[in-house]
């Protein structure tokens, strides 16, 4: 928890500058997560170039209201802790450690927290409820993750290399020692996610941000994914 994820970006053969934020912009893929924005109460597609956008449901999704995925059923528990986690966008929860985010989105939707589920203490693995699978660079799978899950990170890297046409690259190596983040959206290996205590910017660093991480870039580590257990 004390160990705040890191990337570098490299261009070409140079370093080019070190920060903490998701990789850089590519095309959006098609977004697949309908959920209801807590700021308005509307239905929205939980986007992927780091915003949401509006969207107008179909007449099946205004049934379904509130609480939707377009490809799968969302638990409400899952769509509260999500819920809690994007109305915090920008704000500092707790002391800015990156397990407070979780912990505090867990304890008022009245799920079970971690001193309850597993072991406690600054450098622990924490269990956030029942695990939905166990990722490493073998293992990749993101078809069972969905928004409002809990990911417990120990010593996961990743790397990434972009080639343009024109022969230039580059390439992002992010680093997460001990992190806790919440699952923002899933669109094929990528992960959208929402957490804090990351970046180099103290101003923004211990508030909560969006971020991205590509599964396919994984290269060492192992990422718990945990889904909330009510009470």
């Amino acid at each position: 928890m004390k160990n705040s994820p890191t990337l570098s970006i490299l261009i070409g053969s140079t370093l080019l500058l070190s920060l903490t934020n998701s990789l850089a912009k590519a095309e959006p893929p098609q977004c697949s997560n309908y959920l209801i924005n807590p700021n308005n109460h509307q239905i929205e597609c939980f986007g992927f170039n780091g915003s949401t956008v509006r969207t107008k449901p179909s007449d099946d999704v205004q049934k379904n209201k509130p609480y939707l995925k377009a490809s799968r059923s969302l638990s409400a528990l899952n769509q509260q802790i999500y819920n809690y986690a994007i109305s915090k966008l920008g704000q500092k929860v707790g002391d800015g450690e990156c397990a407070y985010l979780a912990y505090e989105a867990l304890k008022l939707s009245k799920a079970k927290t971690l001193e309850s589920l597993g072991q406690t203490g600054p450098n622990a693995d924490y269990v956030w409820g029942k695990l939905v699978v166990s990722l490493t660079p073998g293992n990749r799978s993101a078809a069972k993750i969905m928004p409002g899950d809990i990911i417990q990170f120990r010593n996961v890297s990743t790397y990434k290399k972009i080639t343009n046409p024109d022969g230039s690259w580059r390439a992002w190596t992010t680093h997460y020692p001990h992190h806790t983040a919440i699952v923002a959206g899933v669109s094929g290996s990528q992960i959208k996610l929402l957490h804090q205590n990351v970046g180099n910017n103290p101003q923004t660093k211990k508030t909560v941000q969006q971020g991205l991480l590509d599964l396919d870039s994984m290269q060492s580590g192992t990422m718990w994914v945990y889904r909330p257990i009510p009470l």
